[in-house]
């Protein structure tokens, strides 16, 4: 456990190989497993709170303005609604649904 305690503060602390959106991500996803597995509260942990505005770094780096996301988001939300999600997913249709 101490080594994963070291690696995510050091993580946090030297952030530059977290440039991409899933790095950036598992780390934060790993930090938060061992603040539970250490007993500390994830909310005030440094680290925690360092990598996750890392995070918010990396999606804002050439992302769309929050508009034009909540559009796409709305967008494919209604295409969600108005198809089968499970046919577009695995791309089979079902008997009689053609």
């Amino acid at each position: 456990m101490l080594y994963e305690t070291h690696y995510r503060h050091h993580e946090a602390l030297s952030p530059e190989a977290l440039g991409t959106l899933p790095a950036a991500l598992h780390a934060l996803n790993a930090g938060v497993d061992d603040c539970r597995r250490a007993g500390k509260p994830i909310d005030r942990d440094a680290s925690i709170l360092l990598l996750i505005r890392n995070l918010a770094s990396v999606a804002e780096r050439g992302a769309p303005s929050t508009n034009e996301l909540r559009l796409r988001c709305a967008e494919d939300r209604g295409s969600i609604i108005a198809g089968s999600a499970l046919l577009d997913i695995t791309g089979d249709a079902v008997a009689g649904d053609v």
